[in-house]
């Protein structure tokens, strides 16, 4: 009966608009609304548009109610202040007006806003640590290491961090690489899961079938014969766009056949470093598109590989790549390069892609094998080995299984 549902809070710091916020954030949404829960949602969106009108509907349909307000794009760290404050007294209005039991923070600024408040009210705390939030703002350049106040910010959200966990009731993290680190900074009995970044199998395997491989390959101008390499993301800080061309055009020595398709909203930081590095002939054998969320799965109907190199810094042993396991639910083997989360272990263990060494040699050999072995690799196998364990159902298990237990606690 949904008059003897309890209310949870769900706060983001990330807009459910957003291209993260459509693949990660709402179909967690709908799993924690299967729950005795009403999940109450505070997002911050990046920009008002027509589509907020359409979503919120749908969100109603599926017992969540979305609360937003506008991200603060200028006035660098003081409008991030200014979102802080914000986050706090919309937080506070909702943990009075709807008697919410749990909140359910989405990395550390939001956690940081429900430790505050935990001090003065009763409530179970989740901290869903997304990630190593804090040595990121080094890694995405946001703080510069040889600045005093970003040094200083990091001081002080090293020393926030470990008090923030140390008060959560519950932990989530992506990876099982990052849950030791997490084990020694709490140095306290507090539940950690694991959940990775799942992908909803069915949606993605529904779509696939609505696509010809043949008819998407005609429609990108390529012939029935040519191999795709593909890459579908963001072009930021994180990724070795450079890199992966680089291992694109060593393949292409032997494979003449061989395409490289980008799918990417950021198409001019895409260019700018093609054409940065790399003679314009290139776009001969490079096709770059942009899409909705709604057509990705068109897109990479078309790939016969995908691919993403990622920076391999000490951040990224809590990553875990969206983009791979809406792969697998395509069934399209994935290459990454090691050491980032826990891809190496899951790739190897369910052989469902390659792992490259680019620090060791990017050309070699065995980096040709590699690539030939996923070639071979049935697409139906890597969907089969990777669905029971990256399925979003395997995320709502837990997360029942997470909510129920803080329920009865």
């Amino acid at each position: 009966m949904k008059a003897n549902k309890k209310n949870s809070l769900y706060l983001s710091y990330d807009g459910l608009l957003d291209p993260l916020g459509q693949s990660q954030i709402i179909p967690y949404l709908k799993c924690i609304s299967k729950n005795d829960y009403i999940v109450n949602v505070l997002s911050f969106e990046k920009k008002y548009n027509l589509k907020i009108k359409k979503l919120k509907l749908y969100l109603n349909k599926n017992n969540i109610k979305w609360h937003y307000t506008l991200f603060t794009s200028s006035f660098g760290k003081i409008g991030k202040i200014f979102d802080l404050l914000k986050m706090f007294f919309l937080t506070l209005s909702l943990l009075k007006k709807k008697k919410i039991q749990i909140i359910h923070c989405r990395s550390h600024i939001p956690a940081l806003i429900g430790y505050i408040l935990k001090k003065f009210f009763k409530f179970k705390l989740i901290f869903d640590f997304r990630g190593l939030w804090i040595e990121e703002r080094f890694d995405y350049k946001i703080w510069k290491k040889n600045n005093l106040l970003d040094f200083f910010l990091f001081k002080i959200f090293k020393i926030l961090e470990v008090k923030i966990l140390r008060s959560s009731d519950y932990i989530i993290c992506l990876t099982n690489s990052v849950k030791p680190y997490i084990k020694k900074t709490i140095k306290k009995k507090i539940p950690i899961e694991v959940i990775p970044c799942c992908s909803d199998f069915n949606f993605f395997q529904s779509e696939k079938k609505k696509y010809c491989k043949k008819l998407i390959k005609r429609k990108l101008r390529l012939k029935k014969g040519d191999l795709v390499l593909g890459y579908c993301g963001s072009i930021n800080e994180i990724y070795l766009i450079k890199e992966m061309i680089l291992f694109f055009l060593f393949l292409k020595k032997k494979y003449n056949n061989l395409f490289f398709v980008f799918i990417t909203p950021h198409q001019q930081e895409l260019k700018k470093i093609i054409d940065n590095f790399f003679n314009k002939n290139i776009y001969n054998n490079i096709k770059i598109y942009k899409s909705d969320r709604e057509k990705i799965p068109m897109y990479l109907s078309c790939f016969d590989i995908a691919i993403s190199f990622i920076k391999n810094k000490f951040s990224r042993i809590a990553m875990s790549p969206t983009k791979m396991f809406e792969s697998f639910a395509m069934g399209i083997p994935f290459i990454c390069n090691s050491g980032i989360g826990d891809v190496d272990e899951i790739i190897k263990k369910n052989k469902c892609g390659g792992i490259i060494n680019i620090k060791k040699n990017l050309y070699s050999k065995e980096n040709i094998s590699i690539f030939e072995k996923c070639i071979r690799i049935q697409s139906n196998l890597v969907t089969k080995r990777t669905m029971q364990l990256f399925d979003i159902s395997f995320a709502e298990k837990k997360y029942k299984y997470i909510y129920n237990l803080l329920q009865n606690d």
